[in-house]
């Protein structure tokens, strides 16, 4: 009985995602994109095989500041990026509608791409990393 009580303990343990877990510092290295000081962590997805999103909300002072230092640009429609967020996350996303006046930035790496996205008016910020691709396609390609 231990055995199987074991086994469902950590078969639940590693199946759950419980949206806490954020690694600032992979989301820095890979785009190069340092994080404010403050930041309140809304939520965070991470399906460990193609990528990792989250939302944050931090001040608007402090977001206009981040996108002049980072270069965002307006997202001018239609918007073709594809912000996988839009689907998982579940608390709070970017409208990515014609109505919202939304910055971005988004590049990429010889094994990874990412993007991110801003609502200074809603305070939030939206950052995701698609993870290498195990073929070996580059993201450029």
């Amino acid at each position: 009985m231990k055995p199987l009580v074991l086994l469902i303990l950590t078969i639940t343990c590693f199946s759950c995602n419980n949206g806490i877990n954020f690694e600032k510092s992979y989301y820095e290295r890979i785009s190069g994109i340092k994080f404010p000081e403050k930041y309140k962590l809304i939520e965070t997805y991470d399906n460990g095989e193609f990528f990792t999103t989250g939302s944050f909300k931090i001040d608007s002072t402090t977001l206009k500041g981040f996108s002049i230092k980072n270069h965002f640009d307006t997202i001018r429609y239609p918007f073709y990026s594809f912000y996988e967020g839009k689907l998982y996350l579940k608390k709070e996303k970017p409208g990515l509608n014609t109505n919202d006046q939304l910055l971005y930035v988004s590049g990429h790496s010889k094994t990874n791409t990412w993007i991110y996205i801003i609502d200074i008016k809603k305070e939030m910020l939206w950052a995701e990393i698609m993870y290498p691709d195990p073929g070996g396609t580059s993201p450029s390609q």
